[in-house]
């Protein structure tokens, strides 16, 4: 069905409309233009249908809405469709728009709470190198060939998005690759998306200030392995990709109807085996049906090899053979934010910036670094604000546990008080001597880097790639990697 003949079908006034022709879809009142169809989504915050007649005066010429009633008091002419959800219709229209463009590319979507963008990184760089023109959607950027642009959100809103993936597509995409949040899960961003590959890295403690526990949160994970049984169209050949050494990938490979090839470090189809790694990278065997290939990644962290791990899955279940996916990713340059080395060459102490902001993240960076000491381990850390306050003093916990000696700043505190999210953090601490408070995060990396000596580690986690810190409601230019460098120079 084409669009029009969609909106045709929803129309409680139709004879009015027959040769309609729409030039744009819209949710935001905003960026509505002459013969759009702007689409009311209600929120937790604001309600589309508050904004019915600023797409009217912007020229809109369809509405879809929930509440019909919303409509009465206004003088328009155009055609009004009435639907059950808004939210559940939006993607459906997008994608008529668009033409289905999912279905033209090899699309893979990723989901977990760590690993989604290396793993989309390395597999996006792996596809390239092998040949394919492969689009990328994550947390960091989203890019095709040479262009790209700074993402707002992990998974874009259904506009923004289908728009990304027919500009993909029409440009010469052979293949996407995308991180998939539960939030976009939940929300129905990805819900007509036609996957190819679906992966699924982990799951631990995050996001629980929108999905309230970790029951819902799975759920909403598991909603990229079940989409592919709801779709009437498609490829119909989806397979997933499930980390067994994850409890939540045990029981998501116990649930799903959806076939799927496994990666872990034993009992699964694709074992990894760790045979020596360093800050400079690490070497590891791939076992697969009875066969050994031995791979070099040339970045930091042993973690990292579970998300080489799941790349390297996907890439063969792409068509490629894991040899030429394997010297591929020997030539992988890394990302942004993640374990990324950002004190010059030639310059002590040794500083790593990451974007580890959950408790496991954060585990797994600081177990690995302790393990490549020569001296002390310093960790600069904060907790963002009106986020989770469950996992702050469990991150101070690790960070107690992990480090030599920790200064505890401010992520985005958002608009609550930084010294509160400190104090919940520090609910968790034994040693408080080892702890010294700065709320100011720049001046909190100073301190770490005058105290470090020359064979100390210095480890900043939390903000990553980001180039920017949100203090109340404004956001403020800051980099984690821009104040080392003015450091050091």
């Amino acid at each position: 069905m084409n669009v029009e003949n969609r909106l045709l079908s929803l129309c409680v006034n139709p004879d009015k409309n027959s040769n309609f022709k729409i030039s744009a879809i819209c949710a935001d009142s905003r960026k509505a233009i002459p013969g759009a169809v702007f689409v009311a989504l209600k929120g937790k915050k604001q309600d589309g249908h508050d904004y019915l007649m600023s797409a009217i005066e912007k020229g809109a010429k369809a509405l879809v809405v929930e509440d019909k009633e919303k409509i009465k008091a206004l003088s328009f002419k155009g055609m009004i469709c009435v639907v059950p959800n808004t939210r559940s219709i939006l993607p459906v229209l997008l994608n008529e728009f668009y033409d289905y463009p999912s279905e033209k590319m090899f699309c893979i979507g990723i989901t977990g709470t760590n690993g989604k963008t290396t793993v989309s990184s390395m597999l996006s760089f792996i596809l390239s190198r092998c040949g394919w023109r492969s689009g990328l959607i994550g947390t960091i950027k989203n890019s095709f060939g040479s262009q790209e642009e700074k993402s707002r959100l992990t998974t874009p809103d259904p506009v923004e998005l289908y728009k990304l993936l027919n500009r993909f597509y029409l440009e010469g995409a052979q293949a996407l690759v995308m991180e998939v949040s539960s939030i976009g899960l939940d929300q129905q961003r990805v819900a007509e998306l036609d996957f190819n590959l679906g992966v699924f890295t982990n799951l631990s403690e995050d996001h629980l200030d929108y999905h309230l526990n970790m029951s819902e949160y799975f759920q909403a994970k598991k909603k990229l392995f079940e989409m592919p049984l709801s779709l009437a169209t498609g490829k119909n050949h989806f397979l997933a990709v499930v980390n067994l050494d994850d409890p939540y990938g045990i029981r998501l490979s116990r649930e799903m109807k959806v076939p799927y090839i496994s990666y872990g470090k034993k009992e699964a189809r694709f074992i990894y085996e760790i045979l020596s790694s360093n800050l400079s990278g690490t070497w590891f065997n791939l076992h697969f049906d009875k066969k050994k290939i031995k791979i070099h990644l040339p970045i930091p962290g042993t973690y990292n090899v579970s998300n080489a791990a799941a790349a390297l899955c996907c890439a063969q279940a792409a068509g490629f053979s894991l040899k030429e996916a394997a010297e591929a990713l020997a030539h992988f340059p890394g990302v942004p934010g993640r374990m990324e080395k950002v004190s010059p060459p030639g310059h002590t102490p040794m500083v790593f910036v990451d974007y580890a902001h959950t408790p496991q993240a954060l585990s797994a960076s600081l177990s690995f670094l302790k393990q490549n000491k020569s001296s002390r381990l310093i960790t600069v850390f904060g907790c963002g604000g009106q986020r989770d306050r469950k996992k702050r003093p469990l991150m101070a916990q690790i960070a107690e546990y992990l480090s030599d000696s920790v200064i505890l700043t401010s992520d985005n505190p958002r608009e609550e008080d930084p010294l509160t999210i400190v104090n919940d953090c520090m609910k968790g601490v034994k040693d408080k001597e080892k702890f010294i408070i700065e709320l100011d995060r720049k001046k909190a990396i100073k301190k770490a880097l005058e105290k470090a000596k020359k064979t100390d580690l210095v480890f900043i986690a939390g903000k990553g790639h980001e180039q920017e810190q949100i203090i109340g409601s404004k956001r403020y230019p800051f980099s984690d990697n821009e104040t080392v460098k003015e450091f050091f120079s």
